[in-house]
């Protein structure tokens, strides 16, 4: 029930923002849903990260800052309404006819709902996902900030936040990470959207421009990534935000800019620059083209000159308001990400040969095409032998990069064409943005194994690469044919593959018993993409933290870890777990009462099998006994027969009576209760208690406590200990800070007589 009303909740935020875009800036309904996100992602940054300044990111604020927005979203329908007499529900119905009536469009129905399966079934479990994409969300919720916070898996901080943004609201919202995959999912379709829309401003015919949509929208990668909470199709919708925020460029004269076109373009900027900034390099060529056809239309230098400053100051404003705070977090930090090269340095042979290399993961034929490339002279890098591997992040998109170099190549050839005839210099150069754009990535971005997952929004300028041929073809009947047949033999054929993709994925398959009800068990899906010791140890420290009611679990991690399983798991059961940087100042090494450690991370764990032992060889448990004889203070300390009046008026289920070594505990049921006197604070981490009691049968000893965080006595808080019959010594811990009112302590989980010997509680110093 409470999903589906963030659902519903979330859903309203998008259509309050695109009604919004759509009415204010004159945009198509379908053409605003690519800017719309784009506008929710700068709203969110700036939200999180005012309410992060009080560590206030929490449901309630953010509930309230949202539903503000939506009222004053509905407070300007009402407005309009009273104007016209009506509210002009026209254009939804228009919108909706006009791509219920697009030819083939409907042939993608079944993909979308192999997609929308795998992204509702399954949990996150892309291996980015978990080492940093949802790992920083789950922090976030924790410290109830966007800020950053100490990490070992340092991607966790310095990479983009802006799609993590959209996952955090629905998952604080609804306690659960049910919605998380949707914002691929639904990016997905709104970048579907919006190639259709700027096909539309490319002049493209009724009858190719949906073949060239579902050629577009069927690259591999694409399908991989729509069941998943990576942030490349994220990233694609951010490109198609700001192409079509400055689709003005193209369409009429920088002097019909108005303002709230600047300051929306400079809210897509800023948007795509905190989601990931290759969306900027695929969409930045397409300005420079804009802006260089607008260059040559001035017709009044002066306010072209003025209007340009001026929008380029808004434009700066808008990018310092909303991506201003992670710009300055990056900077403190001085973290340089070594897929990049340095934009001042190394411009070699080497880089210039990188946007040829980065080609290479998307080429399925020939077989060798690194001989028929020596033979043209190029002898740098080639690998395309992960091209058909259906896995997330190395599978490449043949059918997309045969259509954009067919294309490219035709339009080079057509060069001649081009001048001899000066209305074609627009189609030109929009014909060949796709390869300005792969040329920009390939300087900036290095070859490495999984380009191709980068390199998604370039696979999604495909459409303009259409723009020359076209426009040269149109009209010309002996290619009209020949044209149709190409392209949507191409576009079939990927669609195809594509089907084969989506229901294959290997950490997210799709079996035909999910369409009858059996869908997968979500935890272990969480594991579909790590190693199966990863799923053991993490169920272990659980068990672990549930035995001994340690709500604190630190973490000692390397650089990339399978990290979001645990944390939300242990998130779900009312635990925190924190990343400890063991050495620094700012790091309270005795904060947890469990460490989680990574193999090959022991070293890190100081006093290592004196204050704290292994339990698993990945969980360290704290040394009690050892603890407790190192400490030197007293908290409380009950002796016996001497001590038993401090009971006598607090204990539930018992009889008490003196013997000759301490007091018995005759329980009267399978469940008795001695409550100890309350402790004066000190300034403690942790308290250690030591316990001798001999008990009449086989049973568990259980220690409750109670915080201020939850005032209630409680299983999350409380420590277990199975005891033998006989004499037991025992040893637990409970928290000294936090602790409010008094400690329960229950000798045993059936009735029988217990003697209890001696109860002394101790304070851990450092």
């Amino acid at each position: 029930m409470l999903l589906s009303l963030v659902g519903l909740f979330c859903s309203l935020i998008f259509f309050a923002v695109c009604d919004s875009v759509s009415r204010i800036c004159k945009l198509p309904v379908f053409a605003a849903l690519s800017v719309a996100l784009a506008v929710i992602v700068a709203f969110e940054a700036v939200v999180l990260n005012i309410l992060s300044l009080f560590n206030m990111v929490r449901a309630v604020p953010l509930l309230i800052v949202h539903s503000l927005m939506i009222g004053c979203w509905g407070a300007g329908c009402i407005i309009a309404w009273r104007r016209r007499g009506h509210w002009n529900f026209a254009r939804y119905l228009f919108a909706w006819r006009r791509i219920a009536r697009v030819r083939y469009i409907s042939s993608l129905i079944p993909l979308l709902i192999i997609l929308l399966l795998g992204a509702v079934l399954y949990p996150p479990n892309n291996y980015d996902s978990m080492s940093y994409h949802m790992a920083r969300i789950a922090h976030w919720i924790q410290q109830q900030s966007v800020d950053y916070y100490p990490t070992s898996i340092d991607r966790q901080n310095v990479m983009g936040p802006g799609a993590e943004y959209l996952i955090l609201i629905p998952q604080i919202l609804a306690k659960s990470d049910v919605l998380a995959n949707s914002v691929q999912y639904i990016s997905y379709i709104i970048v579907l959207f919006s190639v259709l829309f700027v096909l539309r401003i490319l002049t493209v015919s009724r009858e190719l421009a949906p073949l060239i949509a579902i050629l577009t929208a069927t690259a591999p990668m694409a399908i991989m990534q729509a069941t998943s909470t990576q942030n490349d199709l994220v990233a694609a919708a951010m490109t198609y935000a700001v192409i079509i925020s400055a689709r003005r460029l193209y369409t009429g004269s920088i002097l019909r800019f108005r303002l709230r076109d600047f300051i929306l373009l400079g809210t897509c900027l800023a948007a795509g620059f905190l989601v990931k900034p290759t969306s900027l390099l695929a969409a930045g060529p397409v300005l420079m083209v804009g802006a260089g056809h607008q260059l040559v239309r001035f017709t009044d230098f002066k306010k072209c000159i003025g209007k340009s400053i001026l929008g380029i100051i808004l434009v700066l404003l808008m990018g310092c308001a909303v991506a201003g705070p992670d710009i300055l977090r990056k900077n403190s930090h001085n973290v340089s990400r070594y897929e990049v090269y340095p934009l001042f340095a190394k411009w070699n042979l080497a880089r210039f040969k990188n946007p040829v290399a980065i080609a290479a993961h998307n080429i399925a034929v020939p077989d060798n095409p690194g001989k028929l490339l020596t033979g043209l002279g190029y002898n740098g890098p080639f690998d395309n032998s992960e091209v058909l591997s259906i896995h997330e992040d190395l599978i490449g998109n043949p059918f997309q990069i045969m259509a954009l170099g067919l294309l490219t190549t035709a339009t080079l050839l057509l060069t001649p064409a081009f001048i001899r005839r000066k209305k074609l210099i627009l189609p030109y150069f929009v014909s060949l943005t796709p390869l300005l754009a792969w040329g920009v990535f390939g300087l900036i971005v290095k070859d490495q194994l999984w380009i191709s997952r980068l390199q998604l929004p370039l696979f999604f300028l495909l459409p303009f690469a259409f723009t020359l041929p076209l426009c040269l073809l149109k009209g010309i009947k002996s290619f009209d044919f020949f044209l149709k047949m190409m392209i949507s033999s191409s576009a079939f054929l990927a669609l195809a593959y594509a089907l084969v993709v989506a229901g294959n994925n290997p950490h997210r398959p799709i079996k035909l018993a999910h369409f009858w009800g059996h869908p997968p068990d979500r935890t272990s899906s969480y594991y579909n993409n790590a190693l199966s010791e990863d799923r053991f140890s993490h169920q272990h420290v659980l068990d672990v933290a549930r035995s001994q009611g340690c709500t604190k679990v630190g973490l000692l991690l390397g650089d990339n870890s399978n990290e979001y399983p645990l944390t939300w798991r242990l998130m779900q059961e009312g635990r925190e777990a924190k990343h400890i940087q063991l050495g620094q100042p700012t790091q309270n090494e005795e904060w947890p009462c469990l460490y989680y450690v990574e193999f090959g991370q022991e070293r890190r764990l100081r006093h290592r099998g004196v204050r704290w032992r292994t339990v698993d060889g990945h969980t360290y448990a704290r040394n009690l006994e050892g603890r407790f004889h190192q400490a030197t203070q007293e908290a409380l300390a009950l002796t016996f027969p001497v001590d038993q009046h401090r009971f006598v008026a607090s204990a539930s289920k018992v009889l008490l009576e003196p013997s000759a070594e301490g007091v018995i505990v005759r329980a009267l049921n399978a469940d008795p209760q001695l409550f100890l006197p309350e402790i004066v604070q000190l300034s403690a981490e942790w308290l250690v208690g030591e316990v001798v009691l001999v008990s009449p049968a086989e049973t568990v000893v259980q220690v409750f406590y109670k915080t201020g965080k939850m005032p209630e006595y409680s299983e999350l808080q409380s420590f277990k200990q199975g005891v033998s019959r006989g004499e037991n010594k025992i040893y637990f811990q409970i928290p000294g800070n936090e602790l409010k009112g008094s400690v329960r302590f229950d000798p045993g989980q059936a009735p029988g007589e217990y003697e209890l010997k001696s109860l002394i509680i101790r304070p851990i110093t450092r």
